[in-house]
């Protein structure tokens, strides 16, 4: 997604961050006071299916990001995860394990050194197929109930984690990926 077309749906989704339900209020609540954040409502078998997922997406992205032409994704996972959270998010959708939110944090190492990043969240589980930019993770793909590493980002934004909600620019370039991902998936 070019910069242009990412600070835009960035700025859809912090519009919308306004706009978040109650019973969603109350379990982002409940998850920044508890240490682990677990709903029962998404079963060991569930969490397992949104693992295997994501894990395919994530190696079909590493094959399709970098042939994309998509400078965000030409160094996936590095400085890929607004794109990657929205096409991860579409998929595990289409499948019916979602919907999740596409969430957006910074933190900083010192003054001049922010660094930002975005996963998925819903259904009391967090899902990162680019965490492992980051030097302290070595796992290519997370999903869990604890959210303590997730926890260093001051939450910035938060929306649809579906490209399609942000535009025909956005619809046009990821939808491309999209496409790569499925057929990879369908091999």
């Amino acid at each position: 997604m070019t910069p242009a077309i990412r600070s835009r749906v960035w700025r859809v989704i912090e519009g919308s961050r306004d706009k978040r339900s109650t019973v969603h209020e109350a379990r982002a609540s409940a998850a920044a006071r508890h240490p682990v954040c677990f709903f029962p409502n998404v079963t060991d078998d569930e969490l397992q299916q949104v693992r295997n997922v994501a894990s395919t997406v994530r190696a079909a992205l590493e094959k399709c990001g970098p042939d994309s032409g998509l400078p965000s994704l030409k160094d996936f996972p590095r400085e890929s995860c607004a794109d990657a959270v929205l096409l991860l998010g579409a998929r595990l959708d289409d499948l019916g394990l979602g919907p999740f939110d596409a969430v957006g944090g910074e933190f900083s190492l010192d003054h001049d050194d922010r660094r930002s990043h975005a996963w998925l969240e819903g259904r009391g589980i967090l899902v990162d197929i680019t965490a492992d930019q980051f030097p302290d993770v070595s796992d290519p793909v997370l999903v869990t109930r604890d959210p303590s590493w997730h926890r260093r980002f001051h939450e910035t934004n938060r929306g649809v984690a579906d490209f399609r909600h942000y535009g025909p620019d956005a619809h046009a370039e990821l939808g491309v990926v999209y496409d790569c991902i499925r057929e990879e998936l369908d091999r």
